[in-house]
């Protein structure tokens, strides 16, 4: 009895992925593991410590959300700057510092920008999302603090 219970334990565990990780997280963690761990999996370890079954929660939450954003701007002239991007990073000009990416796809209501730089061998590709609605609110404050700097 005890040796069948074993058996099915090493069995489904074999199957089963131990990390609870869904494909789009998978995915990233084997295809771009230092960018997994230096950023995924480390805010969800920052945000959720030691409640496992919540950083596993936030790191599929943060896979797919990044795998459907690309998958939704994904056009030729995307692909076409992802290319350049691997090529001139591997010799290190984006991630020196001397190389800037960005792009903006506005909508009616929105504009999302997606920048690429780096800076002592840091690559930092950031999302932006501004609501147009917020636009004169966004200049108020800027002025403000122009005003307060001054």
């Amino acid at each position: 009895m005890k040796k069948a219970l074993i058996l099915v334990f090493l069995f489904t565990s074999y199957f089963v992925k131990a990390d609870g990780l869904e494909s789009d997280a998978q995915f990233i963690k084997d295809k771009y593991p230092n960018e997994y761990t230096n950023t995924i999996r480390k805010h969800a370890l920052e945000e959720w410590k030691d409640d496992y079954e919540m950083v596993v929660y936030e790191i599929n939450q943060q896979s797919n959300a990044l795998i459907n954003l690309v998958e939704n701007f994904k056009s030729d002239n995307t692909n076409i700057a992802f290319k350049a991007i691997q090529e001139w990073s591997v010799d290190g000009y984006l991630s020196l510092g001397h190389l800037l990416y960005y792009t903006d796809w506005e909508t009616t209501r929105s504009v999302i920008t997606i920048a690429l730089y780096g800076e002592n061998y840091e690559i930092t590709n950031a999302i932006e999302y501004l609501g147009k609605e917020l636009k004169s609110f966004e200049n108020n404050i800027n002025e403000q603090k122009v005003l307060n700097d001054f």
